[in-house]
């Protein structure tokens, strides 16, 4: 029997209020020290504020320990209840610390790709000439879009990478299918019901909804899944 995760909705409500809790802290950082770009119009200048309003290190090591915990969170519920759902297998089987490494690496790459963003977004707003207000404003933004579409993009990756994990874990041949969720892509709803075996890629080079090989346009804010099965 086809068996399919169950994240409870807990896992988001809380990714999305640690994002929000994540750009919040940046935005009262970056407003308090934001300069006025139009004091030096020297070629450059803009650059060397960014990098002294806006650390990719200090950012990074505040947020990855933040994306491991959704992720870590999110791939255990996804991975314990797949095992639940197979016959012969129990929610303990599923071993949690086989995933840390990955997670981890993962973790890191995303924090790292978030900050990123965030700076050149700052590089604009400096070199348009942008007032502390006008990047306030930017930041209100990524509380209402940006953190919630963040928060549901990882926990539908990590609940992909928590469902192969767990298949994996069974030492027993595994297919797996794409499940579209609700008001999907057009190139996610082609996808539906496509199965694949447990460790290949489905037809859009992804190895589970939300993976991170797949272009941000692609993942962001991806609400599909993917079961699992016996061949």
């Amino acid at each position: 029997m086809a068996a399919r995760p169950k994240v409870p909705a807990r896992h988001l409500r809380d990714a999305t209020r640690s994002m929000v809790a994540f750009f919040e802290l940046q935005r009262t950082t970056v407003v308090d020290h934001w300069p006025d770009p139009k004091a030096d119009r020297r070629p450059g200048a803009h650059k060397a504020r960014v990098d002294e309003l806006f650390s990719l290190t200090r950012w990074d090591r505040v947020l990855t320990p933040e994306i491991f915990s959704i992720a870590m969170g999110a791939a255990t519920a996804a991975g314990t209840s797949i095992m639940a759902g197979l016959a012969g297998f129990e929610e303990e089987d599923y071993d949690a610390d086989m995933t840390v490494g990955w997670l981890t690496v993962h973790a890191a790459a995303v924090a790292a790709g978030i900050n990123i963003s965030t700076r050149a977004d700052l590089a604009t707003a400096l070199t348009a000439g942008l007032a502390a207000d006008d990047v306030a404003q930017m930041f209100t933004g990524y509380l209402t879009r940006r953190a919630p579409q963040i928060a549901q993009t990882e926990v539908t990756a990590a609940a992909g990478f928590g469902t192969r994990e767990a298949g994996q874990q069974t030492g027993r041949p595994m297919v797996k299918t794409w499940k579209t969720g609700s008001n999907p892509r057009s190139t996610h709803a082609r996808l539906d019901g496509e199965t694949v075996a447990l460790d290949a890629l489905f037809s859009n080079r992804a190895r589970w909804p939300g993976d991170s090989v797949l272009d941000t346009q692609e993942r962001a804010g991806c609400n599909c899944s993917m079961e699992i099965d016996t061949e």
